[in-house]
C-alpha cells in the first residue's frame, strides 16, 4: 500500500519492525565479519538500529499512548554471503532514508520531525560505512582466502 494511504502511526509501527529486523540481521552478519574491527563496526550499527526501534516506539507512545517494547527476532542467516549482505545493507539503509524522509514530512509536529530526521541521518551514515567496508574488502581477497565478489 502506498505511503499516502497509510496512517502516520501505521508507518511508525512498520519502522519499528524494520529497525528490529535490521538489528537482528546486522548482529548475525557481525558473527562472520572477517576481523574484529569490522565486527565491532557492524555490532555498533546493530545497536543503532535497536536504538532507532526504541525511538520509534517512543514516538508511537507519544502519538497513541501505546508503548510497544521492541523485541528483536532471530533470523536465519547464510554465512556464505557477507559481501552480498553488505550490498543488501547499503540498499536497505538507503531505502530507510527515503521512507523516513516521507515520514518526517508527515510528522505531526517539528519535534517528532527532528527526531525522525536524526534517525534518517544515522541510516545514511550506515550506508556510507557499509560502502566503505565493501570497497575495502573487494581489494582484500586474502582475508577470506579469495573469491570475495
Amino acid at each position: 500500500m502506498p505511503q499516502y494511504f497509510r496512517s502516520f502511526e501505521d508507518r511508525v509501527r512498520e519502522a519499528i519492525e524494520d529497525e528490529l529486523r535490521d538489528a537482528s540481521f546486522y548482529n548475525q552478519m557481525a558473527t562472520i565479519a572477517p576481523n574484529d574491527e569490522i565486527r565491532a563496526i557492524i555490532m555498533s550499527i546493530a545497536g543503532d538500529e535497536y536504538g532507532h526501534a526504541r525511538i520509534f516506539s517512543g514516538i508511537l507512545d507519544i502519538q497513541t499512548g501505546m508503548f510497544v517494547p521492541p523485541v528483536a527476532e532471530e533470523l536465519e542467516y547464510n554465512r556464505e554471503q557477507f559481501i552480498q549482505d553488505l550490498r543488501r545493507g547499503i540498499d536497505g539503509e538507503l531505502q530507510a532514508v527515503s521512507e523516513y524522509a516521507l515520514l518526517a514530512r508527515d510528522a505531526p509536529n517539528d519535534e517528532i520531525r527532528a527526531i525522525i530526521m536524526s534517525v534518517m541521518g544515522d541510516e545514511y551514515a550506515h550506508a556510507r560505512i557499509f560502502l566503505s567496508i565493501l570497497s575495502m574488502m573487494q581489494g582484500a581477497d586474502s582475508m577470506w582466502g579469495g573469491g570475495l565478489g
